[in-house]
């Protein structure tokens, strides 16, 4: 009988999409270290990313094979048997789901049921494990990687549960003892929570909403590129759950916050000012721009910015446009 949950011999592909900085290919490479311990299943794991690497779009790989020949293949995988999203945005612009097997898994971190997911998203697959590795990681005070480690875990039945804990504290008992509990309660409450969900797929086509079709032939003078120039850079992707929420009223305009800003998030604009002449007044934050460092919120001397668990929409209603 063949541990793997294909024919004997066949390979068993994992693909990750993630941010760089959220620890997917440490969670890849914890995977691929429990799957090589169990008696005759060999496994590689590698990683694809651009050279900005922390929060740029990042790739995983992990190969599995039931036998004691090696894995030659190090190629990206095309043909994946389990998809992993480590953001919900990520399904905007990344055609995750490209060349997954027909009885394929899609786990995701969103707060969304999976049926949800595939109206909001168009997806074309019947098998969603969803999770809300965000809110979980938060209430643990870990990284969400790890509550998608114990999702991951859960969707691998031929691997040891236990095994991921182990794995844990393998990782980091050496440099980061203090960590090795909240991670493990945040694998744990990965894998208790996660859903699992058979739904009936879209079957539509991915729209990708970063398609370009300029060339050197009908560029805009001067070669700039509308639309993927960095001030247009959607960074909220980069966010992990936490965001910094803006009081006007409590606000002094002492501009600390624009100057230790690293994204250039705050909207500002001329106005009369309380002594009659005209100042700088702040109008809000650009949450398009801010990756929720949270860095503003440590050097305002008032309570005009607060720390603030992000909810759905919350950025959406709040954005204050800088362009």
């Amino acid at each position: 009988m063949s541990i793997l949950p294909v024919e004997k011999n066949e390979l068993f592909e994992m693909r990750f999409h993630s941010i760089g900085g959220q620890g997917a290919y440490t969670i890849g490479q914890m995977i691929a270290t429990l799957a090589a311990k169990k008696e005759e299943i060999n496994a590689s794991v590698f990683a694809s990313y651009g050279s900005e690497k922390k929060g740029a779009p990042v790739s995983v790989f992990i190969r599995m094979l039931e036998s004691k020949e090696k894995i030659t293949n190090f190629s990206a995988v095309k043909n994946p048997n389990i998809v992993v999203v480590f953001h919900e945005k990520l399904l905007e612009t990344i055609n995750v789901l490209e060349g997954i097997e027909e009885n394929g898994t899609l786990i995701v971190n969103t707060d969304l049921s999976a049926d949800e997911l595939v109206e909001n998203y168009n997806l074309n697959i019947n098998n969603i494990v969803t999770v809300d590795a965000t809110k979980y990681a938060l209430e643990a005070q870990a990284k969400l990687n790890t509550v998608m480690y114990g999702a991951i875990m859960k969707s691998l039945d031929f691997l040891d549960k236990d095994g991921g804990l182990h794995e844990i504290t393998d990782k980091l008992s050496y440099k980061y003892p203090q960590l090795v509990e909240p991670n493990k309660k945040a694998y744990l409450m990965g894998y208790e929570k996660a859903i699992t969900s058979e739904v009936e797929a879209k079957g539509l086509e991915f729209e990708s909403k970063s398609n370009l079709s300029l060339g050197y032939e009908n560029q805009y003078e001067g070669g700039v590129i509308r639309g993927v120039n960095t001030y247009k850079v959607n960074r909220s992707i980069s966010r992990e759950g936490v965001i910094p929420s803006f009081n006007k009223e409590e606000c002094i305009n002492c501009t600390k916050c624009d100057m230790t800003c690293p994204d250039d998030c705050f909207v500002w604009k001329e106005e009369e000012g309380r002594r009659g002449r005209m100042d700088m007044v702040l109008q809000g934050i650009d949450y398009n721009l801010c990756k929720g460092c949270l860095r503003c919120v440590e050097i305002c001397p008032t309570d005009a910015l607060e720390k603030k668990i992000e909810t759905r929409d919350f950025a959406k209603n709040h954005t204050v446009n800088k362009y």
